[in-house]
């Protein structure tokens, strides 16, 4: 009857076992799945903030630009000023320095050339400043997804290794059980030799 009772004792306790290893499978998987659409959510929220991040780079990209150009044009204006009063100035005193004028007037061509050719480059720099930006963030977001994969892999082959230990431990249990059920129920030694004695002592002398 105690061999039984305890057979018996560990078949429940097996049952007990497999029901709560279901019950963590079954949670494990909704951990699972709630951390995917985690994922989704922050991927969604990163991607927002980058384009966000992006919008006001390129807004104080273009602020500062317009500003620049609008200090380079107020810079022109006032050189292209100066020099018309000194062109002016010049045609006014001698109509003779015409070849003069002609130098100073290609001189300014030239200032203007190379301010649009500032403008241009200026622009270039920005543009490849904005390009060099969006690579990083997104480089960073690469990291980030990588690193949450091996984190759910790494969660993925603790709980199957989870696993393996538990259907381990079922095998050697019911390995246990099966061996003491097998096995014929013998008195016990000291029963024994009680009964030899007492058989000594009733045999006829």
């Amino acid at each position: 009857m105690d061999d039984l009772h305890i057979v018996f004792h560990f078949k429940r306790l097996s049952l007990v076992v497999q029901a709560e290893l279901r019950e963590e499978q079954r949670s494990y998987r909704q951990h699972l799945s709630e951390e995917l659409q985690k994922q989704r959510r922050e991927e969604e929220e990163t991607e927002q903030l980058m384009e966000e991040m992006l919008k006001e780079v390129w807004t104080k990209r273009e602020q500062q630009s317009r500003q620049q150009r609008e200090a380079r044009n107020r810079l022109m204006e006032e050189v292209m000023e100066a020099r018309s009063l000194q062109i002016q100035h010049k045609l006014d005193l001698n109509i003779q320095k015409q070849t003069d004028l002609s130098k100073e007037q290609d001189e300014l061509n030239k200032v203007t050339e190379e301010t649009r050719l500032m403008d241009e480059g200026e622009k270039r720099r920005l543009k490849q400043t904005s390009e060099a930006y969006q690579a990083d963030l997104k480089a960073q977001m690469k990291q980030q997804q990588q690193l949450r994969c091996e984190q759910r892999s790494q969660e993925e082959k603790e709980h199957q290794q989870g696993l393996i230990q538990q259907q381990q431990y079922d095998q050697r249990r019911d390995h246990i059980l099966s061996r003491s059920a097998s096995q014929p129920t013998n008195p016990h030694p000291f029963r024994q030799g009680e009964g030899s004695r007492s058989a000594s002592r009733h045999r006829p002398t």
